[in-house]
């Protein structure tokens, strides 16, 4: 390879083929990432993460194998950050964390293995994620069970594992009172509608939206209406 023309990514080099660093700078814009350059002009960036894991010096000669190795480091780096920066907002599912990653472009081996390694320390947890979404929607939306486990499926929670959160979140008398909760709050509403078949039709259509099952809403509907 001449290394005098322009560089092509180190996936095109051959692999005797080599490169020495001719100077390491600090970046002037973000002041923890490095610039290095050869005799040709601009290598590549790196973080201080990577430039301690791989220390680098004018000088130092580097193959293509060295050069493939650190820049899957930045990489993994990369991505470990932008997983960290989405767990710092709020409690994610693991397949929501996989898209999301997946969108930037990320190498999905690689997000797995962060993944991976974030479950292994507990920074992620499907059925922790799970309960606690339950939890909150049951006691800050009144949203029932089907509609708890239609969104747990959706941010890619397991449907066993989003049953066993909302049984242990959601009790079924705690569902119960959000029920007759809800329909005592419409009570204005459902009365206006004289014929008594078609207001329990309506009270039936209104809790079954909000994510209730048939039964239990239909036992709901009964209370309320003694």
């Amino acid at each position: 390879m001449d290394l005098q023309t322009e560089m092509p990514g180190p996936e095109h080099w051959d692999d005797e083929d080599q490169v020495t660093i001719k100077e390491i700078q600090v970046q002037k814009k973000k002041r923890d990432r490095f610039s290095v350059f050869s005799e040709q002009g601009f290598l590549f960036g790196l973080s201080t993460d990577t430039f301690i894991k791989h220390p680098l010096s004018a000088g130092q000669i580097l193959h293509r194998k060295d050069v493939l190795k650190i820049l899957e480091t930045e990489h993994r780096f990369t991505v470990q950050a932008s997983l960290l920066q989405y767990i710092s907002r709020r409690a994610h599912a693991r397949k929501e964390l996989l898209q999301k990653a997946q969108k930037k472009g990320y190498d999905t081996s690689i997000i797995d293995s962060i993944l991976d390694d974030f479950e292994h320390k507990g920074w992620i947890d499907d059925q922790q994620f799970a309960e606690s979404f339950a939890k909150d929607k049951a006691k800050f939306k009144s949203w029932g069970p089907q509609k708890i486990q239609q969104h747990l499926v959706q941010k890619g929670i397991e449907k066993h594992t989003a049953d066993d959160a909302i049984a242990a979140a959601i009790p079924e008398d705690e569902a119960l009172q959000t029920c007759l909760k809800l329909l005592l709050k419409k009570k204005w509403y459902f009365e206006k509608t004289e014929d008594k078949h078609k207001r329990k039709q309506k009270m039936m259509a209104y809790l079954m939206q909000r994510g209730f099952t048939p039964q239990l809403s239909l036992q709901a509907i009964e209370q309320s209406l003694q």
